[in-house]
């Protein structure tokens, strides 16, 4: 099954970056991300409960649908608030919408927020984890997310295929930064692009972007709504609705 995609006219959006000179950018002008295949086996690195969902769910729903294979790895306990065990139970909840069986998730239980202490045993972890599953593809942060814990990640994934001389696909998300996603909270119907200081530090070539159907956006809908010990907060509920949009984003630099 092909993902379809949104064939619409999209205005232009005018944007400023760190030079001040506007740069004209909409979802158009990113190129479109093949669906996975049946044969892709997907390794999906999440610094907290939900970033998996936020980030790719539109993209592990579609690898289902496909008969593709999805592992997920929790990195942290998200237990800032003392919700670790609600967090992992809405988790599991959550994938399951998406078609991905518990026993496809890997909670590795660091502490929240401190990953820059682990790092020697992060990477072993990491490392063992893609050796051990021979991904075709790897989904995890982009590196100049503000989140400590996710730029920590980030590099860390970045750093073992290199070691490791992976030659599959690699797709980073962006979750925390200054004023993105934009407009923040529920506008299912708006589509999410770089922010411009990036677009300013990088091709635009290299960032993708995966459109996804109406069917496709009710189940990730569905699986963040599994989250409700974090939509309780209304800032933090703004972040995660700002991520049901008719289109999912990466960057790549292969």
């Amino acid at each position: 099954m092909n993902n379809p995609l949104i064939n619409l006219v999209v205005p232009k959006i005018s944007l400023l970056n760190r030079s001040g000179k506007k740069i004209k950018t909409s979802f158009l002008d990113f190129p479109v991300m093949e669906s996975p295949l049946p044969e892709d086996r997907i390794l999906i690195f999440a610094p907290h409960p939900d970033d998996e969902v936020l980030s790719a769910g539109g993209f592990m729903a579609l690898a289902k649908i496909n008969k593709a294979l999805v592992k997920i790895i929790i990195v942290t306990n998200g237990n800032k608030r003392n919700l670790k065990k609600k967090r992992y139970k809405e988790t599991l909840k959550a994938v399951e919408v998406l078609g991905i069986k518990n026993n496809d998730v890997i909670f590795l239980n660091y502490p929240d927020g401190k990953l820059k202490d682990y790092t020697h045993n992060l990477s072993k972890n990491l490392s063992q984890l893609v050796v051990r599953f021979k991904p075709t593809i790897i989904i995890s942060p982009y590196p100049f997310d503000t989140h400590c814990d996710h730029k920590i990640l980030s590099l860390a994934v970045r750093n073992i295929v290199k070691g490791l001389k992976y030659n599959g696909k690699i797709f980073e998300y962006l979750i925390h930064f200054p004023r993105y996603p934009k407009p923040r909270g529920l506008y299912e119907n708006k589509y999410l692009t770089p922010p411009a200081f990036l677009l300013g530090l990088d091709n635009k070539k290299r960032w993708r972007q995966l459109p996804i159907s109406f069917e496709i956006k009710k189940l990730k809908t569905e699986a963040i709504s599994q989250h409700k010990s974090q939509l309780r907060f209304p800032i933090v509920k703004n972040l995660l609705l700002s991520f049901i949009k008719k289109n999912e984003l990466f960057y790549s630099e292969r």
